[in-house]
């Protein structure tokens, strides 16, 4: 494994990061530190900034030449489509994608942007489980 101290993003520059008393809560996304804020008792401590990368150039960086990527795992926190754009599909496509979809049921899940993106980029749900969804290439 590699690890890469970014956010993954679709854009340049730096993004928040908000660090709690729970490091589980740990966040980037603006919407969550309110709803933690506000809606528990836990405590921010602080915020910091972490640089961004592209999916994309992530790969350019760590995947060998020739390599393909069997299985790509994604838990973003509601980022997923975010992370998802900024990959370069012509070039890097994952076999297997496993993706964490939190809104949605069963019924509507196809509906969910992320799993549009996916769709539109030739890929099909294979399995869904209560919080995570399986697709694979067309």
């Amino acid at each position: 494994d590699i690890f890469v101290n970014r956010f993954v993003s679709n854009r340049n520059g730096k993004t928040p990061f908000f660090l709690f008393n729970e490091p589980l809560l740990n966040t980037g996304n603006l919407q969550r530190k309110k709803f933690l804020a506000k809606k528990t008792s836990y405590e921010l401590l602080k915020k910091i900034k972490v640089p961004r990368t592209s999916l994309a150039q992530i790969f350019e960086q760590h995947l060998p030449p020739g390599r393909k990527i069997d299985f790509l795992s994604l838990d973003v926190e509601q980022s997923e489509l975010e992370v998802l754009q900024s990959n370069l599909w012509t070039k890097f496509r994952p076999q297997l994608i496993i993706m964490e979809v939190l809104r949605g049921d069963r019924e509507n899940i196809g509906q969910e942007p992320a799993v549009k993106f996916l769709k539109k980029h030739g890929y099909r749900i294979t399995t869904i489980l209560r919080r995570s969804v399986f697709f694979s290439k067309e």
